[in-house]
């Protein structure tokens, strides 16, 4: 079996994280980012469609805490306004050309496409430790 070149300088192995991904498991920023960045441009980007949003942490690791309905705008931004228990917000994000994440803009945020095939996102948050939750798309 040919191995995949785009992974090999990032020292990850994709199959093991998109296993950890789909089983709401802790994976680090620096993976997440170097899956996100192996894939080629137009497979970083985050799909328009509806999301639920599952915590990463805790006691309520794997729980549904949020659903939304995230929208790329084509120019390499997504948007999504999103109701969690108790408040509702609205975030919008630019991907970083190069680099396959989507950052705020204070730069303490971080979201990266880490299960190409279902398009699920993975958010970071500065000294988290690992995901704060991760975006897995319904439709």
């Amino acid at each position: 079996m040919e191995s995949d070149t785009r992974f090999e300088f990032q020292s990850i192995n994709p199959p093991t994280v998109v296993k950890i991904v789909r089983e709401c498991g802790q994976i680090t920023e620096q993976e997440a980012e170097a899956y996100a960045s192996a894939l080629p441009r137009d497979a970083q980007i985050s799909r328009s469609g509806c999301y639920v949003y599952k915590c990463a942490k805790g006691f309520l690791n794997g729980l549904p805490v949020g659903v939304g309905c995230q929208v790329e705008s084509g120019d390499g931004c997504m948007c999504f306004p999103f109701s969690t228990i108790p408040f509702m917000c609205c975030v919008c994000l630019c991907l970083l050309e190069g680099r396959g994440t989507y950052r705020n803009i204070k730069g303490d945020t971080m979201v990266a496409k880490v299960d190409e095939e279902r398009d699920t996102m993975a958010c970071f948050t500065r000294n988290c430790g690992g995901p704060c939750c991760y975006c897995y798309k319904l439709w």
